[in-house]
């Protein structure tokens, strides 16, 4: 009777513990080799889409996580696009941000995609400095 029981117990066990695991359901979507496609924003890219107006604009963040103070030493601008930071040196877990103004005279008639590079530098805690570049794409069309 005893192993009865006992077979009866794991049985109960299992399938239930099969049961609770089907519920598991990650944010993700990734756990066992789930599929299903999730879309983030592209934090470095803007599409102003057909501009309706002589002059658009929009605002990205620089977002500095590191300990140390992050700093903007250079922009590489395209012709037609214009820049406006509110600060070129980041404090730790703080953010920046830039202005692109593009406008509609300085560029062709059609689609258009541009690139501005914001290049960075910041001294890490122990001493080395560390340069990076980001890409921020702009895209639109004039008509």
């Amino acid at each position: 009777m005893k192993i009865k029981n006992l077979t009866l117990i794991l049985l109960f066990v299992s399938v239930f513990s099969f049961a609770g695991f089907a519920q598991v359901d990650d944010e993700e979507g990734q756990m066992f080799g789930s599929k299903r496609d999730i879309t983030l924003p592209n934090l470095n890219s803007h599409d102003f889409g057909t501009l309706s107006t002589d002059v658009v604009q929009f605002e990205f963040s620089i977002v500095n996580t590191e300990t140390t103070n992050l700093v903007i030493i250079n922009f590489v601008i395209p012709t037609g696009l214009g820049i406006v930071v509110t600060d070129d040196v980041i404090e730790p877990n703080s953010e920046a941000k830039f202005v692109v103004t593009a406008t509609k005279a300085y560029l062709a008639v059609g689609a258009f995609s541009k690139d501005i590079i914001v290049k960075t530098e910041q001294q890490k805690a122990n001493g080395v400095k560390v340069t990076k570049e980001t890409t921020y794409t702009i895209k639109g069309k004039v008509e």
